[in-house]
């Protein structure tokens, strides 16, 4: 993860051809700093934005907002979300897992969710985390693995019917999901 110019917060991960090659890194960070100026200009024409993509979650509301968490076939799989976000301040909330989806995963979490000023960190980190998670005795373990990485907020690990979490979120039962499509708890 690299800093790009005077950009806080905002990473690109560069390969590893872009790494070696002057040219590529300087295309891999113009592209960089173009998506952090649409972000910027999206925040400054809305005081609501949420952005999902495949369990990664983009979000700057006025108040808190529950995300809820697909842990696949765990009996907590959306009976649990996360509280966050508020204040117009930017975070990325992203979920991880090695039972669900198509995407490479070297552990067998159900779910790792973690909060970061940003997407990038949130998504390495959830995957970092999720990777290390093998049995039960493994959760306290990548729940300090997820603390000690600079700038996450919080973690949730679900493995089965355990759940572990950390940091500045408030996890909130989920009640069925009414008419409206918002949670009836």
């Amino acid at each position: 993860l690299l800093r790009i110019g005077r950009a806080p917060a905002v990473g690109a991960v560069i390969s590893k051809p872009a790494q070696r090659r002057p040219r590529a890194r300087r295309a891999a960070s113009g592209a960089a700093e173009s998506r952090y100026r649409r972000r910027r200009s999206l925040l400054q024409r809305s005081r609501q934005v949420v952005v999902e993509n495949g369990g990664d979650v983009f979000l700057s509301t006025v108040d808190p907002v529950v995300t809820g968490i697909y842990a696949g076939r765990s009996p907590l799989s959306l009976k649990v979300g996360i509280r966050v976000g508020g204040h117009n301040r930017p975070l990325g909330v992203c979920t991880s897992s090695g039972t669900v989806g198509h995407s490479l995963s070297l552990g067998r979490a159900d779910a790792v969710t973690v909060v970061a000023p940003g997407c990038a960190l949130a998504d390495a980190a959830a995957t970092a985390t999720a990777n290390q998670i093998r049995s039960r005795a493994d959760v306290e373990e990548a729940i300090e693995f997820a603390r000690a990485i600079d700038t996450v907020e919080g973690v949730v690990v679900i493995l089965g019917d355990r759940i572990g979490a950390w940091g500045n979120l408030e996890i909130v039962p989920l009640g069925a999901i009414d008419g409206s499509g918002s949670s009836g708890s």
